[in-house]
């Protein structure tokens, strides 16, 4: 092997290998999922999928590991949380920062299923002036603080609300509301540790490319558990809007989300750490390519993309679906002889033609 003087080689070698969050065992909120009826009516599954833990918790090889670009762009959103904590901790009000959490989740207390995680930051209460001078500090009230570092088309419209008709202000990533909302769910041990009330949690947006920021206020309706509501940071909840055009174009309504509540993710928890104690891997939640079916839902309704759309119609052998099977870790080993996979697994095709078939 050729050796050579390359800094950031070395850096993406030292982030791959050692850069990235330990779990402390357990479940964690990244792994949270839930079956919910979106805006438009749809029942869906979010979150993610358990035969993705199963692979990551039985240990099973990555396939599909981040490659270089990925570990960069993991570094600029480590620093710009580095970069927040230190001016938070320079004005005062940061009272911990990458707080790890270790609860139990369990039903009826079962001590055996527990959730780990680590908060980005937690603040003392403050209030501030318009060029953000802080007037006054709550030593008796905190907030939980998630910073996520993201980029792109799907963040200026999902979360800063640019051209977003739905939700004009923007609205977070349902990953990351559910995240938050079992921190809050085990908030307890971080109000008694730190002598305080952690009312809510604040979700910090930051676009590198474009150098934007939003931020969303998240609560429980029942306080530790319940329905989870996403306000603005002066505590207006946000619903979704409907276009005049598009409810005179496809008779409909948007209406807000409905069974996104801690208990419906408490119960895909306890269904996971059942499917955990097996040796087989779980059934797939999501798929590589679309149905006939949902292709032609997704069109009407317009929510699939005209590139995904061309990619679709132009190639039967092309993996236009879900993106929890695309940006998996071990989409190969799930999905080896890709979109062909099932047919291969049911018989119907052999092994042999499903390569011939994917040009091997």
């Amino acid at each position: 092997m050729d050796t050579t003087f390359d800094p950031m080689q070395a850096y993406i070698y030292s982030k791959r290998n050692r850069g990235l969050r330990v779990s402390l065992g357990g479940l964690n909120p990244t792994g949270a999922s839930c079956r919910i009826t979106d805006e438009r009516g749809n029942e869906q599954l979010v979150g993610k999928c358990h035969r993705q833990v199963w692979y990551s918790k039985k240990r099973v090889p990555r396939t599909n590991e981040a490659d270089d670009l990925s570990m960069i762009r993991f570094g600029i959103g480590d620093a710009v949380e580095e970069e927040l904590q230190q001016h938070w901790e320079n004005q005062g009000v940061l009272l911990a920062s990458n707080l790890k959490l270790k609860e139990p989740i369990g039903n009826d207390g079962n001590e055996d299923v527990f959730l780990s995680g680590e908060i980005d930051a937690v603040l003392r209460y403050f209030e501030c002036d318009d060029t953000g001078k802080i007037t006054m500090i709550d030593t008796n009230k905190a907030i939980g603080i998630e910073v996520k570092s993201t980029r792109g088309y799907f963040s200026e419209k999902h979360l800063m609300g640019k051209g977003n008709k739905m939700y004009p202000i923007g609205f977070p990533k349902l990953e990351h509301l559910m995240q938050a909302a079992m921190y809050l769910h085990c908030r307890k041990a971080v109000e008694k540790a730190y002598d305080v009330e952690i009312p809510y949690f604040v979700i910090v947006y930051e676009i590198v490319d474009s150098c934007k920021a939003n931020q969303f206020r998240i609560e429980l309706s029942n306080g530790y558990d319940g329905e989870i509501l996403v306000k603005t940071m002066d505590g207006r909840l946000i619903t979704p809007e409907t276009d005049p055009m598009i409810q005179l174009k496809e008779n409909i309504v948007y209406q807000a989300i409905k069974g996104l509540t801690l208990e419906n993710m408490l119960e895909r928890y306890m269904e996971c750490w059942e499917k955990l104690k097996e040796d087989t891997p779980p059934d797939r939640e999501f798929v590589l390519r679309y149905s006939d079916e949902v292709f032609e839902m997704m069109v009407e309704q317009g929510t699939l993309s005209k590139t995904k759309m061309k990619a679709w119609e132009s190639n039967d052998k092309a993996a236009v679906g879900d993106w929890q099977c695309s940006y998996c870790d071990w989409k190969d080993e799930c999905y080896p002889f890709g979109v062909l996979t099932e047919r291969v697994e049911s018989g119907e095709i052999s092994m042999e033609d499903a390569m011939r078939e994917l040009g091997f």
